[in-house]
């Protein structure tokens, strides 16, 4: 019979996995990838760096965790529901939910990226995870957007799966010439994510482009 472990030494391996990836989060967000050093994360985890390695193996192994964990908290991000029965109000919480998320972790976004940019096209497997968050957030929107024109809210000719994928292609397109110019977040100020915004949601009422 297998003698399953005690429940609070694994509570212990989950808080200090947690401590390195915390570690590492702000380490590679400072430092980049090629800059980072798997002696001081291990220093600023409080934590030797022989477990690192036990842990994670090397620091590729490491940076990938550190992207799961990255794309799952930006999945758990998108579970946010607005006013009951006000799609409109949903979808703004929806955009600026994103924007919060992309300001308070922009370091690591950027250096995320990068890292996705440089993927091999063999490497599949490793972005399976970033397809299912671009889904998702796609998903609700269309969600949103069905109910917005059910309820007379939205125009009733509305292309659902277009109109979901301009919307999260104009928040990611913002997004991407923030670092094709190496722009910091505060460089764009607060009213212009508002005033894009009320345009986006303006445009759902107006003419939407539509995919023949």
């Amino acid at each position: 019979m297998v003698k399953m472990p005690r429940l609070d030494i694994m509570k212990e391996h989950g808080d200090t996995q947690g401590q390195i990836l915390d570690a590492a989060m702000r380490h590679f967000a400072e430092h980049g990838y090629r800059g980072a050093s798997l002696a001081q994360i291990a220093k600023e985890a409080g934590v030797s760096k022989s477990l690192i390695f036990w842990y994670f193996e090397n620091k590729a192994k490491l940076f990938e965790a550190l992207m799961d964990r990255f794309i799952s908290q930006c999945m758990r991000s998108l579970d946010v529901q607005g006013p009951s029965g006000n799609p409109r109000n949903k979808i703004g919480d929806l955009m600026d939910t994103y924007w919060e998320f992309i300001r308070c972790n922009f370091k690591f976004v950027r250096i995320f990226m990068n890292w996705f940019m440089q993927l091999e096209r063999n490497k599949k497997g490793k972005t399976q995870k970033l397809r299912e968050l671009h889904a998702k957030f796609q998903n609700t929107l269309a969600e949103y957007l069905r109910e917005g024109v059910t309820l007379h809210i939205f125009r009733n000719d509305l292309d659902i799966q277009a109109t979901a994928f301009w919307l999260m292609s104009s928040l990611e397109g913002v997004l991407l010439q923030m670092f094709i110019n190496d722009l910091q977040f505060d460089q764009l100020a607060t009213p212009f994510f508002g005033a894009m915004k009320q345009n986006l949601l303006d445009g759902l009422g107006s003419n939407v482009p539509t995919m023949q």
